[in-house]
């Protein structure tokens, strides 16, 4: 069974400029609301965002009314099956003031939750195996995403933090784990185009976010021959099986057996083999187990 959040309302936490919305829509058989997007700034260094808003009346027409900078339409699967949508991401210059309503949040299929994300321009940017690859995701400023728990009042914080089942600092987990020169980290099929947030093509060498110490395959639709899912291992210090991402280099062939379903998505009883081409390039594949 599954529930809809109850729709409540949303109001603006300080005075903000919106710069830029977004606008995802349903547009297959199954219908559903519109889900909006609100790209703001506090102040000059700081950049932030609300997700999966129904916005007020005001905000739509500001919308409508704009130019649009970007538009895509991209498939994304569930385990109910694939799902089609549309986004359009358009320029805006809007002042509100604190308090202003911004629409609601919940009440939707779509709008179980809303999101909060935050940019600081002033922090060290984190490091990207390939800084280039990213410069149209997230509108460029994923070096400089931070948590935005941190710029809540501090009693506000804590209470947020305490429902974080993380016990390993920092609480947010960590966002970028690309490690250059190794295996670990992001990465996207050749000729793949980033531009928005349908990220079903990526593959995910990456650490858990609720337990950083675990390994995990996280495989869109990138790998033909793997399932869609989230995947853990035993990993071993020694040889050329199961090994931490970060021990993978150039030029070895590398196993992973016994995975493990982590989250949702399918199971798999096979083996993986990872290769590293190049510094830049992995090579990965699904076989099925032998037997005799």
């Amino acid at each position: 069974e599954s529930s809809v959040a109850v729709s409540a309302p949303f109001y603006a936490p300080s005075d903000m400029y919106i710069t830029r919305m977004s606008r995802v829509a349903d547009i297959g058989d199954e219908g559903g609301l519109p889900d909006y997007g609100i790209t703001f700034y506090p102040c000059k260094e700081v950049s932030a965002y609300f997700d999966h808003l129904i916005v007020s009346e005001e905000i739509q027409v500001a919308f409508e009314n704009a130019e649009e900078e970007f538009c895509e339409q991209y498939t994304l699967y569930y385990e109910s099956g694939p799902r089609d949508w549309e986004y359009c991401r358009k320029e805006l210059d809007i002042f509100i003031p604190k308090g202003t309503s911004l629409g609601t949040v919940g009440g939707g299929r779509d709008q179980k939750a809303v999101d909060v994300g935050i940019y600081d321009f002033r922090m060290t940017p984190h490091t990207l195996a390939n800084p280039d690859r990213w410069q149209f995701y997230a509108e460029g400023n994923l070096p400089y995403v931070a948590c935005a728990l941190d710029y809540f009042p501090q009693d506000i914080q804590e209470s947020y933090e305490a429902l974080i089942p993380r016990s390993e600092a920092p609480v947010c987990g960590t966002v970028v784990q690309d490690l250059s020169g190794t295996a670990q980290g992001n990465w996207v099929p050749e000729g793949t185009s980033i531009h928005i947030g349908a990220e079903n093509a990526f593959l995910a060498l990456v650490h858990d976010n609720y337990d950083p110490s675990q390994a995990v395959f996280s495989i869109g639709t990138a790998v033909e021959t793997i399932d869609y899912g989230e995947y853990t291992f035993t990993e071993k210090e020694e040889g050329l099986i199961n090994r931490d991402f970060s021990d993978l280099l150039p030029s070895e062939l590398y196993c992973y057996e016994e995975l493990e379903p982590s989250g949702t998505g399918n199971t798999f009883d096979g083996i993986v083999l990872v290769q590293m081409t190049s510094e830049n390039t992995l090579s990965i594949e699904g076989q099925e187990k032998n037997s005799r």
